[in-house]
């Protein structure tokens, strides 16, 4: 009788352990409030080597509440620091950074945080320039993507990604 009732236990204690498995997932899964999309600023695809490639990203409120995204105010432009960047070419490879965009991702202390808060269907639009972040003096196709940290409720906001080309 002993084996039956630790059998049912057992039973028991696995489908409560899978029920929360199933609640996390489903916790993990939520979609953010956020939505970060890009583009170049004139829609142009193609440039010349050295040619100013002006990111707009578009940071939306998709949410029925308002939600609340980290903003940095330092001495370099608030907008870069706010937003990370992920440039690869088309074997994967990211291209080296300019002098600039060392050190702006080198900032260790970004100073005091204040938060940029969107009401429901509220966007910003942001001028990001990647050519002063990376050198693309090189040929070839890359990806661009941008992912933007949500302080409330907590997440991370990923863009679509944008193939450009270097002739």
């Amino acid at each position: 009788m002993k084996i039956s009732s630790y059998a049912t236990l057992a039973s028991f204690a696995l489908a409560v352990i899978c029920f929360q498995l199933v609640v996390c997932a489903g916790a993990v899964a939520q979609s953010s409030p956020i939505k970060v999309s890009i583009d170049t600023k004139n829609g142009q695809h193609t440039f010349k080597p050295g040619e100013q490639i002006i990111l707009i990203i578009t940071v939306e409120n998709i949410s029925d509440s308002a939600a609340a995204l980290p903003q940095t105010c330092a001495a370099l432009d608030c907008d870069t620091l706010d937003n990370e960047i992920s440039l690869t070419d088309a074997s994967g490879d990211s291209p080296p950074m300019t002098a600039l965009g060392k050190k702006i991702t080198s900032v260790s202390s970004l100073g005091p945080r204040r938060a940029l808060r969107l009401q429901p269907g509220a966007s910003k639009q942001i001028n990001l320039d990647v050519s002063q972040l990376y050198d693309l003096s090189s040929p070839g196709k890359y990806a661009i993507s941008v992912s933007r940290f949500v302080r409330s409720p907590r997440g991370k906001a990923k863009s679509n990604s944008l193939t450009v080309v270097i002739r």
